[in-house]
């Protein structure tokens, strides 16, 4: 996958999205998150793609928006219709499935009787989530549906989709995120992207037992920068010299050592 703008390129190869499971996007703002999540869906036309889906190469807009579906960040809705009248239309329009859709609005616990409009933000990001998977696709990707909800909603959001990811249907399904805490509640791999670049993809497994911090790669003290900005220098396991004093990375050393800037 390749998309060029001025001043900037993404260019992803070789990535690849293990069934029934939720990988994790994470990196840091313009590291082409968004970019690469509505090229996949069929959004944005990139100036390079080879996708394969199940053996089946997906070249084409109308083939990918057929089987990939995208809960954005900022969804088109109604806001003058209701729940109940917004999810009959795009149900009669063939977006979504009913029986998913209406699973989906059920578990969520998504108020029907309101008007759009007047629904609070985290009601609104529970009705986007529940749009995308009403759809019933093979791919879902969320661009960052959490981001922002109270603890609750968050909650809520995160059980519903660890549920829908475990049932007996093959699912691929990625979320990008900023947030540390949502792939260690969430994730079972992790991809992190870096101007453009996929500088890292492993299970969330490997980020937490596998990466090192060694004594005598810490920056200097003259040369140390404010608290905020350390970044840790790790070393994956199979690099660790035998009997070097270490100890185990955190997950978020790990993610900021490869340039997610997360919190």
């Amino acid at each position: 996958m390749r998309k060029d703008y001025p001043g900037f390129q993404l260019s992803i190869t070789d990535l690849s999205v293990p069934q029934d499971e939720v990988v994790g996007l994470i990196g840091h703002n313009g590291s082409g998150k968004s970019t690469f999540l509505k090229i996949v869906a069929g959004i944005l036309r990139p100036d390079a793609l080879s996708l394969e889906l199940d053996g089946d190469v997906l070249g084409d807009t109308l083939r990918l928006r057929e089987r990939i579906g995208l809960c954005p960040d900022h969804p088109a809705v109604y806001d003058w219709m209701t729940g109940v009248e917004f999810a009959r239309f795009i149900v009669q329009t063939g977006l979504c499935d009913d029986r998913r859709l209406h699973e989906a609005l059920q578990l969520l616990r998504v108020p029907l009787t309101k008007s759009i409009g007047k629904l609070s933000f985290g009601n609104r990001a529970k009705l986007n989530v529940a749009m995308a998977i009403g759809r019933g696709t093979a791919v879902t990707l969320f661009d960052e549906p959490i981001s922002g909800l109270d603890m609750q909603t968050r909650q809520e959001v995160i059980e519903f989709l660890r549920y829908d990811t475990s049932k007996d249907h093959p699912r691929y399904t990625v979320m990008s995120t900023h947030s540390v805490e949502d792939l260690l509640d969430l994730a079972g791999e992790v991809i992190i992207f870096r101007q453009g670049r996929c500088v890292l993809q492993c299970s969330m497994l490997e980020v937490r037992q596998d990466y090192f911090i060694r004594p005598s790669d810490a920056v200097k003290p003259a040369s140390r920068p404010a608290p905020s900005r350390i970044v840790p220098q790790v070393v994956h396991r199979s690099n660790l010299p035998a009997g070097s004093d270490s100890r185990l990375a955190t997950p978020r050393e790990v993610f900021l050592a490869f340039g997610a800037e997360a919190g």
